[in-house]
């Protein structure tokens, strides 16, 4: 359905290039032998005059434009038109992340003597190392995925009460929490793009912690690209807040 669908739209613009311009203009097909014509689509775009209509149908381009032009953008494909490159992504954690708890209790009590109570108020401070590598490979405009999180016990308890006495149920589960991430990176020459969503959930005692990134980043082949750092707070019960100076960064390089 997809392919039929993608051939549709190609011809279409085909139709669209034929009858965009009132001059009189050749139009001619370039065979690619390595990667899908859509992939080299903005690469081409940038490279072409003015008044040259391109459109990808699978591996093969359509080219509208005058004999020159239509030689220099098969010149272009011939440059673009390599093997996929293999490439190692690379996801690094850094930071320190801390707590912050405060909890009040009290107690009192009723005598002969009147009511006392007594107020106290406790305070926790705690921090937590949030540092951590992930590698996978992958190809040129392919995805990378990787996902080293844990599973944990999530089961459901019930407690009931009744004339015909009390009860206590547990139905036994499991949830997993994720760690890893899901990217996908395209070259340009010696820079790269790289579409990347990063989830991250780890257990803090009866709640769990998320971070979560989801962006598009370019930047140099080899070079750390900062993503972002995460700031979050939680409130539930007793007041607690949770902050984070973490910073997440993303790498691509070339391997053989």
């Amino acid at each position: 359905m997809r392919r039929a669908t993608a051939r549709v739209a190609a011809i279409l613009a085909v139709a669209i290039i034929a009858c965009s311009n009132q001059a009189l203009a050749a139009i001619d097909t370039i065979t690619l032998k390595h990667r899908p014509a859509e992939t080299i689509l903005p690469a081409l775009r940038e490279l072409a005059p003015q008044g040259v209509g391109l459109a990808a149908d699978g591996f093969r381009l359509i080219v509208r434009g005058e004999p020159g032009e239509i030689a220099s953008m098969r010149e272009a494909v011939a440059t673009l038109d390599r093997p996929l490159a293999n490439l190692l992504v690379s996801v690094r954690h850094s930071g320190r992340a801390t707590r912050e708890q405060r909890r009040i209790e009290g107690r009192g009590q009723v005598g002969n003597d009147g009511a006392s109570g007594h107020l106290e108020i406790r305070r926790t401070h705690s921090e937590r190392d949030e540092t951590g590598n992930q590698r996978v490979r992958t190809l040129e405009g392919h995805a990378a995925r990787i996902d080293t999180g844990m599973t944990v016990p999530a089961g459901s308890r019930w407690l009931w009460a009744g004339r015909r006495g009390a009860g206590y149920a547990e139905a036994p589960a499991y949830r997993h929490m994720p760690d890893g991430f899901y990217a996908v990176p395209y070259l340009n020459g010696e820079r790269v793009r790289v579409e990347i969503a990063v989830r991250r959930e780890r257990p803090d005692g009866e709640r769990t912690r998320k971070r979560e990134v989801v962006t598009t980043v370019s930047g140099r082949l080899g070079e750390w690209i900062p993503l972002g750092g995460v700031s979050s707070g939680d409130r539930a019960g007793h007041w607690r807040t949770a902050k984070s100076a973490a910073r997440i960064e993303l790498r691509v390089e070339r391997v053989r």
